[in-house]
């Protein structure tokens, strides 16, 4: 699923190809085209792109699947606040892809993403919290 986020500018403009390839909305559906476009707004700044890489990374949709990459735009994406990728990147945490696993450090992003409004992570947090983390 694409992440569409709202920021003005340059890099918000690359974000309608890469939708339209990833949904073959007026273009045939081609994902290392969305990945294409959906990267160059990430290099700029975008950060529902940098979450939108991060999940191409991850589940090797548009290009080779690489933990370490995802993890890096997870992590852009979400020290700039973004819930969703808080919530990814705490995963990455506790499967221990593409860092080390640190439970601890999995429980604050869920939180961080619980209060920035992400339901899931305010359930993640409290499930850590009754495992004792």
């Amino acid at each position: 699923m694409v992440h569409i986020g709202r920021k003005t500018g340059e890099s918000l403009s690359r974000v309608p190809p890469a939708i339209a390839f990833y949904h073959g909305k007026g273009v045939a559906q081609d994902y290392a085209q969305s990945f294409i476009w959906m990267g160059k707004a990430a290099e700029q700044g975008n950060t529902s792109a940098q979450h939108n890489v991060a999940v191409a990374y991850e589940h090797g949709q548009g290009t080779a699947m690489d933990f370490n990459k995802a993890f890096y735009w997870y992590k852009k994406a979400a020290d700039a606040g973004l819930a969703s990728s808080q919530f990814n990147l705490g995963l990455m945490y506790v499967k221990g892809r593409g860092v080390a696993k640190d439970l601890t450090k999995a429980k604050e992003l869920f939180r961080q993403a619980c209060e920035n409004g992400l339901p899931n992570g305010c359930e993640a947090y409290k499930d850590m919290e009754s495992r004792g983390y």
